[in-house]
């Protein structure tokens, strides 16, 4: 199995705040982690296992078997945005089963 996309894992050490002065708002701080993954697309019948239908943007991520996953808030990987479905642990590698982040019918970006 080849390990050659770059996924990061982000974790939020602060929320984002409403600047009242400019009206928008600014992100917290962040820790983000790099680390060389299988990505691939879910099949058909396990989204549908998992999700109860069909799910356009759900991905499977195999990390190196002794890669330690850290903990995370969300994914990014490619420009978008993937928050955690599910979370296996076979033979000793972690295989994590994520979703696209969709706010108000739009796809996150990173």
């Amino acid at each position: 199995m080849r390990y050659n996309d770059e996924i990061t894992f982000v974790i939020k050490l602060t929320k984002d705040v409403y600047d009242t002065v400019t009206a928008v708002w600014v992100p917290g701080d962040t820790k983000r982690k790099i680390v060389q993954a299988n990505v691939t697309d879910i099949g058909l019948v396990r989204s549908i296992e998992i999700f109860g239908d069909i799910q356009q943007g759900a991905k499977v991520i195999r990390l190196q078997p002794l890669e330690t996953m850290p903990a995370f808030d969300q994914i990014e990987f490619e420009g978008r945005v993937y928050e955690l479905a599910t979370h296996k642990k076979p033979a000793g590698r972690n295989t994590l089963i994520v979703k696209e982040v969709v706010q108000n019918g739009q796809r996150v970006s990173s």
